[in-house]
C-alpha cells in the first residue's frame, strides 16, 4: 500500500453507524480495523481537525487553530516524501487562509456556483433555497442571524459561492483528478452533508417544512427555548437521512478505486471530526461540551494488507497519522506527539475545549481557543472525567453510557478522582508550556517542508497537477 485516502464526515456521531443508515461503512468493520472507542480531539471542526492533521493538542501553542509552525501537517510531510497531495474540503473553517491548504498541490476550500457547471440544478437550488429560507425566515429573529455559522454560509450565497458542495459533486471532482494521477498520493475528502442545516436531497418533506424544522432548532440554540418533541424527532430524522446520503458517497468513492485498479494499493481512513448533540445534555449542535455524543466518533482503517480486527480500547485522533505512518513505514516528525495506537498500551485519551476567540477572523484570519477557559475530558478504561475551570464530572461509561449519573460528588470514588485530577494538572501544564516562542522546529522538518510553505492556488485552472 502506498496511497492514503482520508475521508472525514462532518458531525457524524458514532451511534449513527448502523446497518440501516450506513450500510457501506458498517460492512467495512469486517474488512479492516474498526475502532469501537475512537475519540476526536475536540467537539467542533477547527480544533479537532488541526489536532488530527498535526498530531498535536488543540490547546497547544496558545490555542492557535491555524496550521503553521510549529504545527506540521500530514500533507507537508507526505509532499516532502514524494506524494502528490489533494484536498477537497469546502468548509469555512478548513479554508486555506487558516493554513489547512499547507502542503497540498490541489486544495479546494470554496468554489463559485458558476464553476460547477455540471452540478445538478435541483440539488444546488434546494441547498441554497433552504439556507436562504432559514436565514431570511420571519421565524428567524434578527439576533439569531448573527450566528456565525449561518452568516458564513449565507455570505457564500451572496457572493455567488455554494454554501457547501454535496458529496456526490465532490466525488465527481475527485474522480476527474484521479484519472491522470501519479502515485503515490494523499487524498483528503471532507463531506459536509451531515452538518446543520440538515437539507436532504431526497425527502417527502417540503422545503418550507425542512426550513421550519431547522429554524426551530436554531431558535433554541440562540435563546434556550424549549423545543417540541416532534420537532426534535424530525431533526433526528433529517440528520439520519443525510447520514444515509453520505454513506452512499463514501461507498461510491471507495468502489471507484476498485474500478480504476487503485484499491489494493491504497489505505483508507474513514472518520468524523466530531459528533452532534440532539438534546442529550440540554442542547444542540457541537459547542463547548465534551460528552459522548460529541467526541465519540467512528473510525475505520482499511487496506489490502490489514487484517480485520475490532479494537475496543480507547484511541485518539492524535495517534491517527502516527499509526498510518508506522503501517506504511514513513518516519514521523519529532513535532508529532501521537503514538501508534495499535502499540500504545496506556490508552489514556484527552479531548479539549476552550472559549472561542475569532478576533479578526475575517481580516487577519485568526481563530484560537482561550486556555484560561479550558475544558478537558480524560478517558481511561471505562472511566471518563470532565474538568472545567470551576467544575468536574466523573462517569463510568460501562454502567452509564449516556453520562446521566455524575459520580464526582461521591466520596466512594475519591481515589479515582484524585488520579484524574493529577492527569488533568499534568496535561494542562503540557499544553500551556507548548508555545511557539519556546518551540524550535527540528532540523529534519525544516529540511523536509520549509520549501512548501506557500499559498495554495484555488480553482480548476490553477490546480492542475
Amino acid at each position: 500500500m502506498r496511497n492514503i485516502v482520508l475521508i472525514t464526515i462532518d458531525s457524524l456521531r458514532y451511534d449513527a453507524i448502523s446497518d440501516e443508515y450506513t450500510p457501506f461503512i458498517s460492512r467495512l468493520k469486517d474488512k479492516g480495523l474498526f475502532f469501537e472507542r475512537a475519540y476526536s480531539l475536540s467537539s467542533w471542526t477547527s480544533p479537532s481537525v488541526v489536532g488530527m492533521l498535526t498530531s498535536t493538542y488543540p490547546l497547544m501553542y496558545g490555542g492557535d487553530l491555524r496550521i503553521r509552525y510549529p504545527r506540521v501537517s500530514v500533507a507537508e510531510i507526505l509532499k516532502s516524501e514524494g506524494y502528490a497531495t489533494l484536498g477537497f474540503t469546502f468548509h469555512p473553517y478548513l479554508d486555506n487562509k487558516y493554513g489547512f491548504g499547507r502542503g497540498f498541490d490541489v486544495y479546494y476550500d470554496e468554489i463559485r456556483a458558476s464553476d460547477l457547471e455540471g452540478m445538478s440544478n435541483s440539488s444546488q437550488s434546494k441547498i441554497v433555497g433552504v439556507i436562504k429560507k432559514v436565514y431570511d425566515s420571519k421565524l428567524m429573529p434578527k439576533m439569531l442571524r448573527n450566528y456565525i455559522w449561518l452568516r458564513m454560509l449565507y455570505r457564500r450565497i451572496v457572493n455567488r459561492k455554494l454554501p457547501y458542495v454535496p458529496g456526490f459533486e465532490i466525488n465527481t471532482m475527485v474522480k476527474d483528478h484521479l484519472e491522470d494521477m501519479e502515485e503515490p498520493f494523499f487524498l483528503w475528502v471532507h463531506y459536509l452533508d451531515t452538518h446543520f442545516p440538515y437539507v436532504p436531497l431526497e425527502s417527502d418533506k417540503s422545503m418550507d417544512r425542512i426550513a421550519k424544522v431547522n429554524v426551530e432548532r436554531e431558535k433554541w440554540f440562540k435563546f434556550g427555548r424549549s423545543i417540541d418533541k416532534h420537532i426534535l424527532n424530525e431533526l433526528k430524522e433529517l440528520y439520519l437521512i443525510k447520514t444515509k446520503e453520505v454513506d452512499k458517497y463514501v461507498g461510491d468513492l471507495v468502489n471507484y478505486f476498485k474500478e480504476i485498479g487503485l484499491y489494493k494499493d491504497t489505505i483508507f481512513v474513514i472518520t468524523s471530526d466530531h459528533g452532534e448533540e440532539f438534546y442529550e445534555h440540554g442542547g444542540f449542535h457541537h459547542e463547548m461540551k465534551l460528552y459522548e455524543e460529541l467526541i465519540h466518533v467512528p473510525l475505520v482503517i482499511i487496506g489490502n494488507k490489514l487484517k480485520s480486527k475490532v479494537i475496543s480500547a480507547n484511541v485518539s485522533h492524535i495517534d491517527l497519522f502516527p499509526t498510518i505512518f508506522d503501517i506504511l513505514g514513513i518516519p514521523k516528525p519529532r513535532e508529532w506527539i501521537g503514538k501508534n495506537m495499535l502499540l500504545n498500551k496506556s490508552h489514556i485519551v484527552f479531548s479539549e475545549e476552550g472559549q472561542k476567540h475569532y478576533g479578526s477572523a475575517f481580516v487577519d484570519h485568526t481563530v484560537r481557543l482561550d486556555i484560561s477557559f479550558a475544558k478537558i475530558a480524560i478517558l481511561f478504561d471505562e472511566w471518563k472525567y470532565i474538568r472545567g475551570s470551576d467544575s468536574e464530572e466523573l462517569y463510568n461509561l460501562e454502567r452509564d453510557p449516556t453520562e446521566s449519573l455524575d459520580l464526582a460528588g461521591n466520596s466512594e470514588y475519591g481515589n479515582i478522582l484524585d488520579a484524574f485530577r493529577n492527569l488533568y494538572k499534568r496535561h494542562l501544564e503540557t499544553v500551556k508550556t507548548a508555545t511557539p516562542e519556546k518551540f524550535i522546529v527540528s532540523r529534519v522538518v525544516k529540511k523536509r517542508i520549509v520549501k512548501y510553505d506557500r499559498p495554495v492556488e484555488k480553482g480548476f485552472e490553477n490546480n492542475k497537477l
